[in-house]
């Protein structure tokens, strides 16, 4: 009998740790994480983002018309709550430009020295993880990203070092 629930234990045990399991349990070299992602093209959809602050039980969300143009940069025109547009194509959000077009077009020189990277693939759904070295300005507010797609990315999750999280889905 005891030793049937120790299994039973194990197995629901193990079920769990399988499903906790995320991008950031497998560290990856980028020589084995580039061949894996597509490369991306100019692309325009609607999205919808929701931020949770710590210690809050309020989420802010907000959606629109997202607009990628390759070599370029992004744009975010905000239609819910209040119409606004932010472009990530100017020298004031330069980093986060740098890190969108090197990743669309597999030039991962300059993010490289930035951030360690996790991968993970499950059939034809993909998912990167960036994490800034610990040495790097960016270390000191930023705390993760997680990229997630298919053939273009569907989800992009944004984790401060203090805890504010950024969930962005594009349709």
């Amino acid at each position: 009998m005891f030793k049937k629930i120790l299994l039973i234990f194990f197995i629901i045990f193990g079920v769990n740790t399988c499903g906790i399991a995320g991008v950031f349990d497998n560290p990856k070299k980028l020589e084995e994480i580039a061949p894996n992602l597509p490369e991306f093209s100019s692309i325009k959809c609607k999205f919808e983002q929701e931020k949770t602050m710590p210690n809050s039980q309020m989420v802010l969300k907000s959606s629109g018309d997202f607009e990628f143009i390759k070599g370029e940069g992004i744009i975010f025109k905000t239609t819910f709550p209040i119409e606004s547009t932010t472009s990530y194509n100017s020298t004031e959000y330069k980093q986060i430009n740098d890190i969108v077009n090197a990743i669309s077009n597999k030039n991962y020189g300059k993010i490289e020295a930035v951030f360690d990277f996790y991968f993970d693939k499950v059939g034809d759904k993909w998912t990167l993880g960036l994490v800034p070295k610990k040495s790097k300005q960016v270390a000191k507010y930023l705390k993760s990203i997680e990229i997630e797609g298919i053939n273009d990315i569907s989800k992009m999750k944004i984790t401060t070092q203090n805890s504010v999280v950024t969930l962005i889905k594009f349709f």
